[in-house]
């Protein structure tokens, strides 16, 4: 018995429950997938003869995806993804990692997908390093804001003040920012200045309290 170009497959819709829709299995197709296709997922497509045929409704159409609430959305994101060796997700919309999340749970249902689970570790990766160049150096800060410790002097001024400034950005067409480190005994200073005040306020709040 030939392999027919197209199977019936019945999907779920928010709206009307289900929908039918034909998806080509012509073999000419299929061998240009780069992703092998999990053989519980060539059986559901009827890509091997050596499994029954799953089960149908009145109309011909395959029902297992409706029976694991596969949209087809996600089904087409599943051929996509073996089709290309990548998914269709845009790498940096904060929807992604739930789109990728589902994709995931339904190759999970499928046996799992090797290429895959290293797809999706290889795209955490990248996002992590994303984060982390993102994230500003607590120790070599850009600005006056990202001087979280206040371990530098910063001013604005088109010319160098002195040597031990530092060049860090063109603020303007006019001005520049600059930054010089503190000495240690700047920094003590300061923040045995900030601890006082800080405690100061706790002690006049304790007295409200009182």
């Amino acid at each position: 018995m030939s392999t027919p170009n197209y199977i019936k497959l019945l999907l779920y819709n928010y709206q009307s429950k289900s929908i039918a829709v034909n998806f080509n299995i012509n073999p000419e197709r299929i061998e240009k997938f780069v992703v092998e296709i999990p053989i519980p997922l060539r059986h559901l497509l009827c890509l091997e003869s050596s499994f029954e045929i799953p089960n149908t409704d009145e109309n011909g159409c395959f029902t297992w995806p409706l029976d694991y609430g596969m949209t087809l959305s996600d089904f087409t994101n599943i051929i996509f993804f073996l089709e290309n060796g990548k998914s269709p997700f845009v790498f940096d919309n904060p929807v992604t990692l739930s789109r990728e999340c589902r994709l995931s749970d339904f190759f999970t249902i499928f046996g799992g997908c090797h290429e895959y689970d290293k797809y999706r570790l290889s795209n955490l990766k990248k996002r992590e390093d994303i984060q982390k160049m993102a994230t500003p150096d607590p120790f070599n800060p850009q600005s006056i804001d990202e001087d979280i410790h206040h371990i530098f002097h910063w001013t604005c001024c088109y010319q160098k003040l002195s040597d031990d400034w530092d060049f860090v950005t063109q603020s303007s067409s006019s001005y520049r920012t600059w930054r010089k480190a503190k000495t240690i005994e700047e920094i003590t200073v300061e923040k045995e200045a900030r601890d006082f005040v800080r405690n100061q306020r706790q002690s006049e709040l304790d007295n409200v309290d009182e």
